[in-house]
């Protein structure tokens, strides 16, 4: 068995392309001007394949019990790390939207209940998977997707057997993507962006990736830095120019394959871009990613208004919004974090009191 030092080696460039992802984020989010391509459902494809290829990576050689237990203690140790933060964001958000109704309404409470409890990506109603603070419906679908984790790892152990699921899952998401066009509501009915159940698949076709990574990671020990540059950069060329030309005709799946290639590729951390998303400042970003996400949007609907009487120009607008995202990231990591998910870890055991919980990181 390998050591776990052997096992976290090659996670610092997948880090570098989640920093990039979160600035790909925020680019969408606010007034920049945008490309033309849908840069939030791009992100959001590339995040929850990367999501999937790490968990399935820190986990390869140690397992987890397949059981609801072990689904259920996975997936509180990931809330007691981000539910707070998402919570007091929540909060102000709904606090914002009392003072400008004048009012409260019941609709209001329980939309805001449905976020509380992190089941608002389960919505098929806009005015709930993308309330208050739109960008939290990816934590919605993600915990899900770690709940299913200690099943989804039994079946990435494998090699051939990872790969022929890597094809089904693929060909079901290809598929119901498809179907949910042609015949929107006749044979389901939900919303491909923010549905727990597409991004989990999304999510396991990453996981899926591992086995055969962890196979060809040790057959091509000899590759040289030259030719891994080379594939880094050649895979970095296609996918954006994949992403502009293909924007408008491409079904949201094809994207998703697309990111898992480049996923594989970057994995292997052995070109000079691996270099470059390793480099420090990438890491220093990564440690307040996290807060970054559930910061951006709500930061950007607070405050762009108010820049913007400031100056006209959206140069300096963005900066100034992009500055007060990373300090208050920067101060709730660094200030409040641990001392709130210690609240809710005690909490918890008091709660469930014979399960033994401890913060992890994300």
């Amino acid at each position: 068995m390998k050591s776990k030092n052997f096992a976290q080696q090659h996670l610092s460039s997948l880090g570098g392309i989640k920093v990039i992802a979160m600035l790909l984020l925020f680019w969408w989010h606010s007034s920049i001007p945008n490309p033309n391509v849908d840069l939030g459902a791009r992100t959001c494809e590339l995040l929850f394949v990367t999501s999937g290829f790490l968990v399935g990576y820190n986990y390869f050689y140690k397992g987890m019990p397949k059981t609801w237990k072990a689904s259920f203690m996975y997936a509180i140790k990931k809330i007691i790390r981000f539910w707070p933060l998402h919570f007091c964001v929540l909060l102000i958000m709904f606090l914002r939207t009392i003072i400008i109704n004048g009012c409260i309404q019941l609709s209001n409470i329980l939309i805001a209940l449905d976020n509380a409890l992190l089941l608002q990506a389960w919505s098929l109603n806009q005015d709930v998977y993308f309330s208050y603070n739109g960008a939290s419906w990816f934590l919605s679908a993600l915990i899900f997707c770690y709940f299913m984790t200690p099943l989804l790892l039994t079946f990435c152990q494998k090699i051939k057997q990872s790969i022929v699921l890597f094809v089904m899952i693929a060909a079901i998401r290809y598929l119901i993507e498809y179907v949910n066009i042609k015949c929107p509501g006749m044979v389901w009915n939900f919303v491909i962006h923010t549905s727990p159940l597409i991004r989990c698949l999304e999510f396991f076709m990453g996981m899926l990736l591992v086995p055969l990574f962890m196979y060809t990671k040790e057959k091509l020990q000899s590759s040289s830095f030259f030719i891994n540059s080379l594939v880094e950069i050649i895979i970095t060329i296609l996918t954006i120019a994949l992403c502009i030309m293909k924007n408008a005709t491409w079904l949201r799946a094809s994207f998703v394959f697309l990111f898992c290639i480049t996923v594989f590729v970057f994995a292997f951390n052995r070109g000079i871009l691996s270099r470059i998303f390793s480099a420090r400042i990438f890491e220093l970003f990564g440690k307040i990613q996290f807060e970054f996400f559930i910061f951006h949007q709500a930061i950007i609907i607070c405050l762009f208004n108010w820049f913007s009487r400031i100056t006209s120009d959206w140069r300096i607008v963005n900066s100034l919004l992009f500055i007060t995202i990373i300090a208050c990231a920067i101060g709730y990591k660094k200030f409040m974090s641990q001392k709130l998910s210690k609240i809710i870890s005690n909490g918890i055991r008091k709660l469930f009191g014979y399960f033994e919980i401890a913060p992890e990181k994300l």
